[in-house]
């Protein structure tokens, strides 16, 4: 069995991957994010509400991730949804079969 067949990239319980990968935005001193926990939003990295659906739909409990930046600089969000410390990457990704998150990391400026 191969490391993508024995994962279940439908598994809505778990959260989606959005990419494999940091999606890597600006951010000021002092404002609150709102980081995306079931990977669906289409706001990604950050939250657009669609984990209420997938929470009714499938009884799970997704919510945001408050960020609050302590400095003006690029941040670098977790896109794989698998990070040890969410809501920021840490690198896991890189461990993670090449069929998880299909996208390329995102940067935005």
């Amino acid at each position: 069995m191969s490391a993508c067949s024995a994962i279940d990239i439908e598994d809505m319980t778990q959260p989606k991957a959005f990419c494999k990968g940091p999606i890597s935005m600006p951010v000021e001193a002092g404002k609150d994010y709102y980081w995306c926990s079931c990977g669906h939003s289409t706001n990604q990295p950050f939250c657009d509400g669609s984990h209420r659906e997938i929470n009714a739909t499938h009884g799970t409990k997704f919510a945001p991730k408050k960020y609050t930046a302590t400095e003006t600089k690029m941040a670098y969000f977790c896109g794989c949804r698998r990070s040890g410390n969410i809501p920021l990457c840490d690198g896991t990704h890189s461990t993670l079969p090449d069929c998880v998150g299909g996208r390329k990391p995102i940067v935005k400026e």
